[in-house]
């Protein structure tokens, strides 16, 4: 089962780079060796990295409850009470999953044009404004073989199709995705040519789609099945889900096996059984793919919270007796701190007064329970061992199995310019002797050993991790200033303190003319008290960083480079083209900063919360991207990773199937002897 994968990728973003159907009580084992060698760079960088690589087991009746069903025959029962005998699995095809790739594509729409005998050309079609773009559309779906039911209206188009009037020049020599398509409208018989781009946001889901081992392929309508998509998702979300805002069974990976557990398994076209919102749901799963980060929470800026105890109210813990909070009051003169009430239940007395034993012995306990639930969010599966000490006991909320993980190592190196280039005069051309750049390149090996107990997927997903700390802002212990600040040992992880926003804002070198940051009266979230004694930020001095546009040095750390602030600047040209002097345009523009957030546990998905491309000639627009949204237009499309990776993959596998060689009824079962003969 030995293969190579060669793919490209990017800072943080996760794709597959193994995935195998496992057998019951079938082992796999795995021994990998992987290069990457990295983008050109302008500085020999200081920058540190790895690539780390993550292996892990979900079990089909995970994401396919009735497979077990399937297999034996039997009718199983859903969860709305219908028994049904399962004869297939949930299933798409490989011509929707493209399609959905291209509803997150710009386009460039051509239009046939005949010239003579047998000669034509290609005229481009201007969508104005008030152009109707129903010939378009319903021209695509009649290519892709979409059922009639798919109507123009509630089915999802490339994104200039439906943004009318929005152009682009996407030639066929730059587009990812050429459809050309014969179409009859009211009569006449027209032939069209639609040029995609991929968005970037697009060319992530196509990394996950094809490390599953799906084809992509326009015009293959045959059913496959879409068990890889949910295993895979489960085998991230259980590891990297931002669990502290969304359990895993709130997702739409979630809601697409609750379809599968009402044995709806028609992913791909509208009939009886799937109806649009179905599919709607299955899409808004498809479009999760483009989110798949490496996630980390262990960083001074992602450990704190945007409310304290994660703005829980102390609960009330009914034990079906008395509600415990209900003790939190005491009178002395009426002992009313024990009442019944009509329900047979203590209540709080209507004016509670001093705080006894009891009440401060409870306040501690619930302050306790609630922060175990702000820390570990809301994975059951963790809940449950953190409150009681087991595991959960249904399948479903249990995590997926990790095997192993091992990392490659990613090393930069200089390399020198040993001849005399540059032309005196001009910036722009060749190098002086003795001018040096980067170049990077990383070897490792790994691997792993397992038994699969049931059927399953055996996945390993890897990522490009950088080792990054942050340097903006103050030294939190710069705040210490009163005996409320200063820390007193008595009072150590006593509660949260709320941290100021200078501690990790800056204004990057540009004082607009207003106090538009906050950094004076604002914060940025809540960590527990004197946290800030107990971390240390990075260093970045001298001319490193020292000048908004001033970024030649920027490539020699990779430390996180939060861009609060953007300036703008433009030179004014004269009628012959020439730059007039002392004037231009400039101006500056704040950043929508995100504070205290899952956000920040997510290193590399927002390109101006961190910047890490500045180490290459290729940034990718992280500089001046404004938004923690990804860019519909403009530099969402057009970009390349800046890692190119190789992993050869070593790998058996054994279970009860015979090898490919003992296959062709050339050994006898019964005494094992081998026929000598050619396939040829």
């Amino acid at each position: 089962m030995s293969f190579d994968n060669n793919t490209t990728m990017d800072f943080g973003f996760l794709q597959p780079l193994l995935s195998q159907y496992m057998l019951p009580k079938s082992t796999i084992s795995v021994n990998s060796k992987q290069l990457v060698r990295l983008a050109p760079m302008p500085t020999p960088s200081f920058a540190r990295m790895y690539l780390q690589n993550y292996a892990r087991f979900v079990k089909m009746t995970d994401v396919v409850p009735y497979y077990e069903s399937l297999l034996s025959g039997i009718s199983f029962t859903t969860p709305s009470g219908v028994s049904v005998k399962p004869v297939q699995m949930p299933v798409t095809t490989n011509s929707f999953l493209l399609w959905y790739l291209l509803c997150l594509s710009r386009v460039t729409i051509y239009e046939k044009n005949i010239t003579g005998l047998n000669e034509y050309e290609w005229v481009k079609v201007d969508l104005g404004i008030f152009t109707s773009l129903d010939t378009y559309k319903n021209a695509l779906l009649n290519r892709f073989k979409f059922s009639s039911e798919f109507s123009v209206s509630s089915f999802p188009f490339p994104s200039v199709i439906v943004g009318n009037g929005v152009d682009y020049d996407v030639t066929p020599l730059v587009s990812d995705y050429i459809v050309e398509t014969d179409y009859v409208d009211d009569g006449t018989d027209t032939t069209y040519l639609f040029c995609f781009q991929f968005s970037s946001r697009a060319k992530r889901i196509r990394k996950q789609f094809l490390g599953l081992g799906y084809s992509l392929n326009g015009e293959d309508n045959k059913p496959v099945s879409i068990a890889p998509l949910l295993a895979y998702y489960k085998a991230y979300y259980d590891y990297f889900g931002l669990t502290r805002d969304v359990q895993f069974e709130q997702t739409n990976c979630f809601k697409v096996i609750g379809f599968v557990w009402e044995y709806f398994t028609n992913f791909y076209q509208l009939d009886g059984s799937v109806t649009l919102d179905k599919l709607q749901v299955f899409m808004s799963f498809l479009r999760d793919f483009e989110n798949l980060y490496y996630t980390d929470a262990s960083s001074y800026i992602a450990a704190h919270r945007s409310l304290p105890l994660n703005n829980a109210p102390i609960p009330g813990i009914n034990t079906s007796l008395y509600s415990l909070v209900n003790y939190s009051g005491y009178n002395n003169s009426s002992k009313t701190y024990i009442q019944e009430n009509l329900f047979g239940v203590p209540h709080i007395p209507a004016n509670p007064t001093s705080p006894t034993w009891l009440s401060i012995d409870l306040l501690r306990r619930l302050s306790r329970f609630v922060s175990k639930d702000s820390v570990i969010g809301k994975r059951l599966s963790d809940w449950v061992k953190v409150h009681y000490g087991s595991d959960v006991s249904f399948d479903l909320f249990k995590d997926s199995f990790n095997i192993s993980e091992w990392r490659t190592p990613i090393d930069i190196d200089d390399v020198f310019s040993t001849s005399e280039t540059a032309d005196v005069g001009n910036a722009d051309k060749g190098d002086y002797l003795g001018a040096y750049a980067g170049k990077g390149i990383g070897f490792g090996k790994g691997g792993f050993t397992f038994k699969a107990p049931t059927h399953g997927f055996v996945f390993v997903m890897s990522c490009i991790v950088p080792i990054t700390n942050i340097f903006q802002g103050n030294d939190p212990t710069l705040y210490a200033i009163d005996n409320d600040t200063i820390p007193h040992p008595e009072f150590d992880a006593l509660g949260y303190e709320f941290t100021p926003k200078g501690v990790f804002v800056s204004d990057n070198f540009l004082l607009s003319d207003k106090d538009d940051l906050g950094l004076t009266k604002k914060g940025f979230g809540w960590v527990p008290r004197y946290t800030g004694f107990k971390v240390k930020k990075n260093i970045v001095n001298g001319d490193m960083y020292c000048g908004y546009f001033k970024r030649d040095l920027l490539p020699y750390f990779n430390d996180r480079l939060i861009l609060s602030h953007s300036g703008t600047f433009a030179n004014i040209y004269d009628a012959k083209g020439e730059v007039v002097k002392d004037k231009f345009k400039f101006s500056i523009g704040i950043n929508n900063v995100p504070s205290a957030s899952t956000s920040w546990q997510q290193v590399c998905k927002y390109g101006f919360l961190a910047n890490y491309n500045r180490l290459f000639y290729n940034t990718k627009a992280d500089v001046n991207s404004y938004t923690t949204e990804p860019l519909l237009f403009g530099v969402d499309y057009g970009e390349f990773d800046n890692f190119i990776c190789q992993t050869v993959f070593d790998v058996k596998v054994k279970n009860w199937l015979k090898p490919v060689q003992n296959s062709y009824d050339t050994v006898d079962d019964v005494d094992n002897s081998t026929i000598s003969q050619s396939t040829n």
